[in-house]
């Protein structure tokens, strides 16, 4: 299962771990975090310890050039 969004409200981020831990949701995937503010990543951070997560930072840097 892949899901990808943004939640804006303060229950979204409520609901985020028994949602995640209902749909058997194993892995996080923070593409480009470096673009995300600190508290942000530490944030998501503590989400994917709190609810047992595989936790993947993944820098997604253009292909070519220098």
């Amino acid at each position: 299962m892949c899901v990808t969004g943004k939640g804006t409200s303060t229950e979204d981020w409520q609901l985020l771990p028994a949602w995640l831990l209902a749909y058997g949701v194993e892995h996080l995937v923070l593409v480009d975090p470096e673009r995300l503010h600190p508290a942000h990543v530490a944030e998501l951070c503590g989400l994917a310890a709190t609810c047992g997560l595989e936790l993947w930072l993944v820098a997604h840097l253009p292909a070519g050039g220098a």
